[in-house]
């Protein structure tokens, strides 16, 4: 199979910054947040779009548990 050598880059590049911190999400999160916050650049936060008037999300109805979350008896 043919690998690019740019993805294999950004793999590499994505893995050593996740070794850095030791896996951990939340510090990763903090890393990149004082990076950008290094960075001086305007950081641009939307509020939720909500649904048009009288559109409703559609309704799920289930005839039988989900097994997948109900807990075994």
């Amino acid at each position: 199979m043919w690998q690019d050598p740019i993805v294999e880059e950004i793999h590499k590049i994505r893995e050593a910054l996740a070794a850095k911190f030791q896996y951990d999400v939340q510090e990763l999160g903090k890393f990149f947040q004082a990076q950008q916050a290094a960075e001086h650049r305007a950081v641009v936060t939307r509020a939720p779009r909500r649904a048009p008037e009288g559109v409703q999300p559609p309704r799920v109805v289930r005839t039988e548990p989900n097994k997948g979350i109900e807990p075994t008896r």
